[in-house]
């Protein structure tokens, strides 16, 4: 497969991207609860994006980015709750598009979709080496990360103050 530079480019940085998230997965909960806690703390979360009480699980996920909260290993809190929360039965492509069409001028669901996007990267390439990976896994993983960056450049851009929204 034949790739221009910027694909290149996009490539490795998704690709460190990826590997971040995964280093990410490996690390405990909020404060001192164990990873289980940050993981079942999403339940609720789910249960408002089914409901479509977006602004309650915006408000949820805003008050953790605005209370910056560590795990025991000082990593950020809120990036763990994006990948457990995608993770999670009830969170899918369908719901999570709803979401970014009812709530364009938050960064919340933009960023939410973009971890997914990246979750499914993943399954879609496979965990095996990338020798094993298939034309299919490949053009699927590109695009999928392709619609990741544009969901965190999107954000991004929501707030010239601030423009980074995690």
């Amino acid at each position: 497969m034949d790739m221009t530079r910027d694909q290149k480019s996009l490539w490795i940085l998704c690709s460190l991207f990826g590997f971040f998230i995964i280093m990410m997965a490996c690390s405990t909960g909020l404060n001192t609860k164990p990873i289980e806690d940050l993981y079942g703390a999403t339940g609720p979360l789910v249960e408002l994006l089914n409901k479509g009480e977006y602004q309650k699980l915006e408000g949820y996920f805003q008050t953790v980015r605005q209370k910056q909260p560590k795990t025991v290993e000082g990593k950020d809190t809120l990036h763990e709750l994006y990948y457990w929360f995608v993770r999670r039965d009830g969170v899918t492509e369908e719901k999570l598009n709803q979401w970014c069409l009812g709530s364009r001028e938050s960064a919340v669901p933009f960023m939410v979709r973009g971890y997914y996007d990246i979750r499914t990267a993943w399954e879609a390439r496979g965990k095996d080496v990338a020798y094993t990976v298939t034309e299919k896994g490949r053009e699927l993983f590109r695009e999928r990360l392709e619609k990741a960056q544009r969901d965190f450049t999107f954000a991004s851009g929501l707030d010239s103050k601030d423009p980074i929204p995690f």
